[in-house]
């Protein structure tokens, strides 16, 4: 419920949360899942992770940093009564 409220409060904000998991320890997945899911980010999870792994690390957090990313643009139109298109 924590993780879906500050989802929310994000998306509210236009704000986009990526979450990266690494390690074996046991990890809360489909909870911070939400956060990527309601705010349009992504999940990287590298179970077992280990210092021979950074390579893949630091490739996935270079796309993850580099993607093309979209912003919200509003246009509007003023014209007169005359105008035609």
């Amino acid at each position: 419920e924590y993780a879906k409220s500050i989802a929310l409060e994000c998306s509210r904000r236009q704000c986009t949360v990526d979450v990266v998991l690494t390690g074996a320890a046991h990890q809360e997945l489909a909870t911070l899942a939400q956060m990527a899911q309601f705010t349009g980010g992504e999940v990287l999870h590298l179970p077992g992770f280990t210092p021979a792994d950074a390579p893949d690390l630091a490739r996935a957090l270079g796309a993850l940093l580099t993607r093309p990313v979209a912003w919200e643009a509003v246009v509007r139109f003023r014209y007169s009564e005359g105008l035609r298109a």
